[in-house]
């Protein structure tokens, strides 16, 4: 492998040590774009555990701004914003595709909870699908069919990693009504409260996200492949998430571990999903 951007690979590592490793199995040429994306997400999740919505939305208007202004060559002395905005002009990403996640984003700040799975479903779909997308023109091909299952899948992953922080934000990332189903709120689950009432809900979101992989993880096309490796890394969360008995707030969730790690390698090798 060539060498990496140090200044953007050291902050993606320590932002999203998962995103880092996916994103180490792009070609050379196109891997800093990718890890871009990457950071750009990453910092998209931080914005939404701003305590005032108003904060979170003032940080995904910087992230849109710098997408707009992309063409016109200024530096913002932000190692992210400017690699982000290298890659758009190089692999001209649309904008639209940007706009999807940040407007899924600003829904979760405007909202703090969807009333069922359903919802739930969309916005995870407009969270993950649009990265895929972009990952696969950066890569240099169109994305495929299943992209949209896909990216649901991821997404609604994320969700489930981040529910205890987005919680302690005041915002709920589990359907609200399944949680009102059983017995409890975003501030019990903040605090811990009704674990056996939080793990069924969990159970089932994870279920959805597994039938989402189920649809999504079919033969990708191996330019495309390190673009879809996060449904590899999605289902060794999932399997962390059930071995600690659908706990969200399980420390297990936030690091790949060697299996994990073992089956993105295998998939990159062997173009299997």
């Amino acid at each position: 492998m060539a060498p990496l951007p140090s200044t953007l690979g050291a902050e993606l590592r320590a932002a999203a040590p998962e995103k880092f490793l996916t994103a180490l199995f792009a070609p050379a040429a196109p891997r800093e774009a990718m890890m871009a994306l990457g950071a750009f997400e990453a910092a998209t999740a931080r914005a939404m555990l701003a305590t005032q919505a108003l904060a979170g939305l003032g940080r995904l208007a910087f992230w849109r701004d710098a997408i707009a202004t992309a063409g016109d060559g200024r530096p913002l002395s932000h190692p992210v914003a400017d690699a982000l905005r290298r890659a758009v002009v190089a692999h001209r990403l649309p904008a639209s595709l940007f706009e999807t996640h940040l407007a899924a984003r600003e829904a979760m700040l405007a909202a703090g909870a969807f009333p069922d799975l359903a919802a739930l479903r969309a916005e995870a779909r407009d969270l993950g699908a649009p990265i895929l997308q972009l990952g696969c023109l950066v890569l240099g091909a169109a994305p495929p069919s299943g992209t949209e299952a896909a990216g649901e899948a991821v997404g609604l992953v994320a969700l489930l990693r981040e529910a205890i922080p987005l919680a302690r934000a005041g915002r709920l990332a589990l359907p609200e009504s399944l949680c009102a189903a059983a017995g409890f709120g975003v501030q019990s689950l903040a605090e811990g409260r009704n674990p056996a009432a939080v793990a069924g809900v969990v159970e089932t979101m994870a279920g959805a996200a597994r039938r989402a992989i189920g649809q999504g993880a079919g033969r990708v096309p191996r330019p495309v492949l390190p673009a879809f490796l996060p449904i590899v890394v999605a289902r060794g969360v999932l399997g962390a998430l059930e071995r600690a008995a659908f706990d969200p707030a399980a420390a297990a969730l936030w690091q790949p571990g060697t299996a994990t790690r073992l089956a993105v390698l295998w998939a990159a090798v062997s173009g299997r999903l």
